[in-house]
């Protein structure tokens, strides 16, 4: 190929994993060593350019006086995982719709004007000059006795991983744990001591969250689907109607309206989209679903079959119930009903009607006497009119 007519170095804060921020906590900490790098990168280069999400209103501030002073430009514009593919970088950095785009010389990404671009990722950059390669930053959050920020290094497994955030918090039972977010995999929990973080690994991307028993599997996996639904640039068809459609069949599992025949249906579909999507984006928003569905699908597969949240998460598989031996006919919860689904007056036993409540859990909160439980198939004996209390039985 002919000798470019200009070269420009793109350091690129975007194509964050949404709930970690991994380059937006580098920048903000580090503008300083970050500009240095980058003049250093692009020492070789015609032009050099920071690309920082607006949103990062903080790691924008920071950056820009040692950018000037070292005439490194920063430009700042729209963020999606989407621009973790670098062609959808260049339509971000160019203002224009993030999306990819099918370019030949995957090396150099020459446009029209014969430019090329050299693009490289703001933690990658910062880490090659302070020498700290065999290191990655990390956001551990969910069920663990010290949510935040870790550095690890490239070996450690997740089991240690999860270790330098305190461990598991005291009384939870691992479920599950989350690596890479919304593009992430789903790991289970005999599996963190053999799961190592490889370098360039495509799953330990930045954020790590541990599940629990009080979350739940096919809740979890729906609010995915549905980032996944809304981060979608909608170019490829397979990812912008398979993320929907995962989104969808989910929410319906969620609502009790799921069929035996969805998961067949998510795995067959799922596999398929991997396969066949046009960029990194829609082959790996299909990950989360397919492994939650190895690791934790007897779980989901109960919210069919038996009509069961385990979690008790999901609403629409939730009764609430108000023991008698234990209410004191207070009022407090009726009062406190948005939706007059309590029925009771002063002294006399209340009572829920669960056709209007709407689960709202306001009642439990006022309850002094921890009368008011969430009930599973097996219930308790009620009152079916209203009894003064002490004299049910």
């Amino acid at each position: 190929m002919d000798k470019a007519n200009k070269t420009i170095y793109i350091c690129s804060a975007a194509g964050d994993d949404p709930g970690a921020q991994i380059n937006r906590e580098l920048v903000e900490k580090n503008a300083a060593a970050l500009v240095e790098a980058v003049a250093a990168a692009a020492k070789d280069a015609d032009e050099a350019y920071i690309y920082i999400p607006a949103a990062y209103e903080a790691a924008v501030s920071a950056v820009a006086e040692p950018a000037n002073a070292a005439g490194v430009s920063v430009v700042t514009g729209e963020d999606s995982p989407v621009c973790r593919d670098k062609t959808a970088l260049i339509s971000a950095f160019n203002g224009k719709i993030i999306r990819p785009y099918y370019e030949e010389d995957q090396e150099t990404f020459r446009g029209y004007e014969n430019v090329a671009k050299v693009i490289e990722n703001a933690e990658v950059v910062l880490r090659k000059y302070q020498g700290t390669e065999d290191k990655k930053l990390l956001y551990i959050s969910g069920a663990v006795q010290t949510p935040g920020f870790v550095e690890a290094a490239y070996g450690a497994s997740l089991k240690d991983i999860i270790a330098m955030a305190g461990g598991v918090k005291d009384g939870s039972t691992v479920k599950a744990v989350l690596v890479g977010g919304e593009l992430g995999t789903f790991i289970a929990p005999d599996a963190l001591e053999t799961t190592v973080m490889e370098k360039g690994s495509d799953m330990f991307t930045g954020g790590i969250k541990v599940l629990d028993q009080t979350d739940c599997a096919a809740d979890a996996t729906k609010n995915l689907m549905e980032c996944a639904k809304n981060d979608s640039c909608g170019k490829c068809p397979l990812c912008r109607e398979g993320s929907y459609q995962f989104y969808t069949i989910f929410n319906e599992i969620t609502n009790g309206k799921g069929k035996v025949s969805d998961i067949a249906l998510l795995k067959d579909m799922g596999e398929t989209i991997g396969l066949g999507a046009f960029c990194q984006f829609g082959q790996h928003m299909v990950k989360p679903m397919l492994s939650a569905l190895d690791v934790m699908g007897e779980e989901i597969e109960g919210h069919i079959k038996r009509k069961k949240c385990e979690a008790g998460v999901c609403k629409s598989f939730m009764t609430l119930a108000i023991l008698p031996d234990k209410c004191t006919g207070c009022e407090e919860c009726a009062d406190v009903c948005p939706e007059d689904a309590i029925e009771g007056k002063a002294g006399y036993i209340h009572m829920i009607d669960n056709d209007m409540c709407e689960k709202c859990g306001k009642c439990m909160d006022v309850c002094e006497e921890d009368a008011i439980v969430v009930v599973g198939s097996v219930k308790p004996k009620l009152p079916k009119r209203l009894t003064r209390v002490g004299r049910f039985r």
